[in-house]
């Protein structure tokens, strides 16, 4: 899950926003998981086809990473970051 998040660069933004680090996401959504097997949250991960939009198990999964970032609802991550980038300009 680590070196998925560690991937693509961290936004700076996350920092100014009080995002937890990657490793404190990795490890919430791991406990948050954890009736996953290694190998279903290793194939979670890879998963590069998620639709949360239309895939109920895909919506409460990015759930899960979006609460372990520390908002309250994908709703909730995307009004903040519209803001901070409102901010930025």
């Amino acid at each position: 899950m680590l070196d998925n998040l560690n991937e693509d660069p961290r936004p700076e933004v996350f920092a100014d926003m009080g995002i937890p680090s990657n490793e404190d996401i990795a490890n919430c959504v791991c406990n948050q998981l954890s009736y996953m097997t290694d190998e279903e949250l290793t194939e979670w991960i890879d998963n590069d086809d998620m639709d949360p939009i239309n895939n109920e198990e895909d919506k409460e999964q990015i759930e899960v990473v979006i609460k372990c970032m520390g908002f309250d609802s994908p709703e909730d991550y995307m009004e903040q970051m519209m803001q901070e980038e409102m901010e930025s300009e």
